[in-house]
């Protein structure tokens, strides 16, 4: 029986696609969805070479996709040794071309195979990614965005996706757990036929409207049983904190989704970010489900 890892292909696309769903089907992965599945599926496709693949005779069996924080291998080729060479695999990646301090992967909660396989190849728990929602109903203050700041939508005749990739990067290099992007990856996402530019809010100094410091994006999932909204992300430069841009751009989400007919609004945020936690609660959004993360250092 031969095995080994390599970078994916878009020729793996569908394997890998058939893994996630898989999971979902098992339950391996408690309360993932087959649409959350589709969404990372476009993300590897944009940067293939980002994930790697575990190959068993010529049949892909496994998968770990740093960017994502996911590592699956099907339940038939467990025991094989598939997880742990694609975990060596991943770690120089995360570190020399991430340049991320250390491999995150999410573990199901519990006493589950996933966490004894993670702490027998010298994983630990490093914090839970929190769930949050509230109803698309509850009121929410209008925006107060300060004097001396203009705001707009996305132009895709005009924005260009580099400048954009830089300030998404430099407003989370302090975040909690680190997190990245790449131009590849944000093209593909905005080329896709269900992109909608005023999804995104550009927030920028009025002596200088076209250096955005700040951004929202705020989408709406309707490849759901149960269609949702999300406030993605928010990020703000660093030296233009304080100034309430957060707290304007999180009530801008959340009212730019209260305007797309959906019943729950939902965000995402580490359980380490304690100042985040306390605006996101003042807004309404209470934790519905926590998601453990592990690391090994890279």
């Amino acid at each position: 029986m031969r095995r080994g890892v390599r970078p994916a292909t878009t020729a793996d696309l569908g394997a890998i696609s058939a893994l996630g769903h898989a999971a979902v089907d098992l339950r391996e992965y408690p309360d993932a969805t087959h649409g959350e599945v589709e969404r990372n599926l476009a993300s590897v496709a944009a940067e293939p070479a980002s994930t790697f693949v575990a190959v068993e005779d010529r049949v892909v069996v496994g998968y770990v996709a740093p960017r994502l924080n996911d590592l699956y291998v099907a339940s038939g080729a467990r025991r094989r040794g598939h997880g742990a060479a694609l975990v060596e695999a991943a770690l120089p990646f995360v570190r020399d071309v991430l340049r991320h301090p250390y491999l995150l992967l999410y573990v199901p909660p519990g006493e589950t195979p996933g966490r004894r396989f993670a702490e027998a190849r010298g994983f630990a728990y490093r914090a839970s990614l929190c769930w949050m929602e509230r109803p698309e109903d509850e009121p929410c203050p209008r925006p107060d965005f300060p004097p001396g700041f203009v705001v707009r939508p996305w132009r895709p005749s005009r924005d260009t996706i580099g400048p954009f990739v830089d300030l998404l990067n430099a407003s989370f290099a302090d975040h909690p757990t680190p997190v990245s992007w790449t131009e590849p990856a944000i093209r593909a996402r905005h080329e896709a036929p269900d992109f909608d530019p005023a999804d995104v809010l550009l927030v920028a100094p009025a002596a200088e409207p076209e250096h955005a410091v700040a951004f929202c994006r705020a989408v709406v999932y309707r490849d759901e049983e149960e269609p949702y909204g999300e406030v993605k992300l928010i990020g703000v430069l660093p030296p233009w904190r304080g100034r309430g841009l957060g707290r304007a751009l999180l009530r801008w989400g959340i009212r730019h989704l209260q305007g797309v007919d959906v019943p729950t609004i939902a965000l995402a945020v580490s359980a380490t970010n304690a100042r985040a936690l306390r605006l996101y609660e003042a807004h309404g959004f209470r934790r519905a489900l926590e998601w453990p993360q592990w690391s090994r250092d890279a």
